[in-house]
């Protein structure tokens, strides 16, 4: 159970991080792109670009891709823990498997980093073992009682 929640948190932590780089500039922006000299100017330095503009994917598309996965993935892992279920997160492993297969097949392209937010959630659904071992029911019939 713990390491599932760890998992969890590093998933939440990971995208996070995405995220913030996502949206960040990618290269630092000078603060005149140009050059001017002898009445000509040159464009000395482009200007920067996040990373979305770079890569052709809205921010706002991965952080939407992102959060649904995660949430999906806390709220199957909440329910496991307060029903005591011991079965695989269904819906922590699919929405984990979807992110990874949408960030390897390049549908959301450029982000093969975000595929391993998805791995985290999934390993969050894995199947849960009880720890606890079996209680013995009652003293059977087969043995004599104790002579006391």
């Amino acid at each position: 159970m713990i390491w599932r929640t760890v998992a969890l948190a590093a998933a939440w932590l990971w995208a996070g991080g995405m995220v913030g780089l996502y949206f960040g500039y990618h290269i630092a922006q000078p603060g005149s792109p140009f050059l001017e000299s002898g009445g000509h100017t040159y464009d000395t330095h482009p200007p920067a670009l996040t990373l979305s503009q770079q890569d052709h994917v809205s921010a706002e598309i991965v952080a939407i891709a992102l959060g649904l996965t995660l949430a999906v993935g806390t709220i199957d892992l909440v329910a496991r823990l307060a029903r005591q279920m011991t079965g695989p997160g269904v819906a922590a492993i699919v929405s984990g498997g979807t992110l990874m297969l949408f960030s390897l097949f390049g549908l959301l392209r450029g982000l093969a980093g975000i595929g391993t937010a998805g791995l985290l959630v999934i390993l969050s659904g894995l199947p849960m073992r009880s720890a606890a071992t079996p209680v013995p029911s009652a003293v059977t019939g087969s043995e004599p009682p104790p002579a006391w």
